[in-house]
């Protein structure tokens, strides 16, 4: 996807990302001592952070301190039930007033939070899911993230038979941005439930997206680089604001920008409609295939609807709600 030109807060976030390498290229020798020395995993875990500080890493410690302070994240207690099927690991995170963190796609500007987690053998984890953004910024610079605390899930597949907790451990990397940048990690250790008879629905708030619904329909249209991704939107109030906000698609470059996109309000019709531009570079996308991505956002709250549109382009087929 094609960004615009730095500002201010993408300078600080690339300055962030160095630091954040930096600091964990000075961790790596603590790590290996805490582990060491602790108990158990969970304090293992904790021991790192707690006391990377001693001696000539105090400056490392004052930063871990401070990032703290920003971003807190917290294994929920018990599997959940994914939105789209299956079992997950949700990971609470609570983000500073007035600070955000990014989405799946940042839009102009940010990176993505990433998790590392280790489980029991046999268990397998898929990547994080994510659910409505909210959008920041103004026309010169929008960003897709998360202000206050926002659930990420981990989809998993247990072993057959499996009773009993786990112990899960690891840690989550993130980028938080306000008028400044900072890069952290916050640490995951904790015993998760696994009872599949008391599975609770993925934590509320805001809005996990599902598929369109009925009477609308998606299509790319075109032949060559040059497409057309056109989305046609039913079953949404006239006085609402629709915008569609594209993912971070390989092989496809948007040619209004990295969004979001207004739908219009067809009167005739009684739909909502977008048609916006995007190139393709095949060469550029696994197995030769790219795929429109994104997200169509109905209204401002992050509770309000929130629909997938995933598109394989080459074939340009209609993807249409039953």
């Amino acid at each position: 996807m094609e960004r615009r030109n730095p500002n201010p807060t993408a300078a600080s976030y690339l300055a962030a990302i160095v630091s954040s390498a930096l600091a964990s290229l000075m961790a790596s020798g603590v790590r290996a001592s805490a582990d060491a020395s602790a108990p158990a995993a969970g304090a293992a875990h904790g021991a790192h952070v707690a006391h990377v500080g001693i001696g000539p890493l105090s400056h490392q410690a004052a930063q871990a301190e401070s990032s703290a302070r920003l971003v807190r994240a917290e294994l929920v207690p018990a599997l959940v039930r994914a939105p789209g099927g299956g079992e997950a690991i949700a990971i609470a995170v609570t983000v500073a007033p007035d600070w955000h963190i990014y989405w799946r796609n940042p839009g102009d500007s940010g990176a993505a939070p990433s998790v590392k987690l280790e489980l029991p053998a046999g268990w397998s984890a898929g990547p994080l899911s994510y659910p409505r953004p909210e959008i920041f910024g103004d026309a010169d610079e929008r960003t897709f993230g998360y202000s206050g605390t926002v659930h990420l899930l981990i989809p998993v597949t247990r072993p057959e038979g499996w009773q009993g907790a786990i112990d899960a451990r690891g840690e989550l990397s993130w980028l938080a941005c306000k008028r400044s940048c900072v890069a952290g990690r916050s640490p995951l250790a904790g015993q998760v439930s696994t009872d599949a008879a008391a599975l609770a629905d993925a934590p509320g708030g805001r809005a996990w997206p599902g598929q369109l619904p009925a009477g609308s329909a998606a299509l790319v249209s075109g032949e060559g680089a040059a497409r057309t991704l056109a989305i046609s939107l039913g079953s949404v109030p006239e006085s609402e604001k629709v915008r569609f906000i594209p993912d971070d698609c390989t092989g496809i470059r948007w040619g209004d920008g990295t969004g979001p996109f207004e739908l219009r309000w067809d009167a005739a019709t009684r739909l909502w409609r977008l048609q916006t531009p995007l190139s393709v570079v095949s060469g550029d996308a696994p197995g030769g295939v790219p795929r429109a991505r994104g997200l169509v956002l109905a209204g401002a709250d992050p509770a309000g609807p929130a629909y997938f549109v995933d598109i394989p382009v080459p074939a340009a087929p209609t993807l249409t709600s039953p």
